[in-house]
């Protein structure tokens, strides 16, 4: 409808423009020196514009928004209470005083003189002590050599094929005697048969001058089936 008004306003105005030119022209003809007034038919012609036809407006149907439920409004959080921070001051103590280190002298060393006597007392002692080992070693050799002279190979054992080796030990005491006596680390057979051989070797030998008693002896007593034979 609004486009069919301005049409009709349209063409109006433009009939309204076309009439005053006419107007203007006919005074100007009427001022002439000549007096002759020019007239000439002007033709207008109107014609009615067609306004188009205008589709009628569809209804959209526009969605109604649904209102939303307003949400409950969430809890502030509550501040945290701020932990008072309390500095520790300690007193400070004036320095003390420390007394005076004492100095110790250091002990200086002494040495004594060395005399020919003392040195031929050494000498003596180291002979002695030489002597007395290479005794025991000798008279040690004289008590397993003794011993294995009554040792006796059971039966049995031979029979079995048991050998091995025996640990002996005991302290030789006076008039030849054995106390402590021990016969460990081998088979069963011949730990009954190395305690025999020194109880059948008493009394042992003497040990000789020197050598103190209890006095005490240790070795290892073989049996072999080899050496049996």
């Amino acid at each position: 409808m609004q486009s069919a008004f301005r049409q009709w306003g349209f063409a109006l105005v433009l009939s309204a423009l076309v009439h005053g030119a006419l107007l203007y022209q006919a005074s100007v003809d009427a001022g002439r020196p000549d007096g002759k007034q020019t007239r000439e038919a002007v033709r207008l012609s109107f014609r009615s514009v067609a306004s188009p036809a205008v589709p009628a407006a569809k209804a959209v149907e526009t969605p109604v928004p649904v209102p939303e439920k307003p949400k409950p409004p969430k809890p502030k959080p509550k501040p945290k209470p701020k932990r008072k921070v309390v500095e520790r001051v300690e007193p400070v103590q004036p320095p003390q005083e420390q007394p005076p280190r004492e100095t110790v002298p250091e002990p200086t060393a002494v040495s004594a003189p060395v005399t020919t006597e003392d040195t031929t007392a050494a000498e003596a002692a180291i002979a002695q002590a030489a002597s007395l080992a290479q005794a025991r070693q000798q008279y040690e050799q004289l008590l397993m050599a003794h011993i294995e002279s009554h040792k006796f190979y059971p039966p049995i054992a031979r029979r079995r094929g048991v050998q091995g080796r025996v640990h002996v030990s005991f302290m030789v005491v006076e008039a030849g005697g054995v106390a402590g006596l021990r016969c460990t680390s081998g088979p069963g057979l011949l730990e009954s048969a190395a305690c025999n051989a020194v109880s059948s070797a008493l009394p042992l030998p003497a040990p000789p001058t020197g050598l103190s008693l209890p006095l005490p002896v240790s070795f290892g007593m073989e049996f072999s089936l080899r050496a049996a034979r």
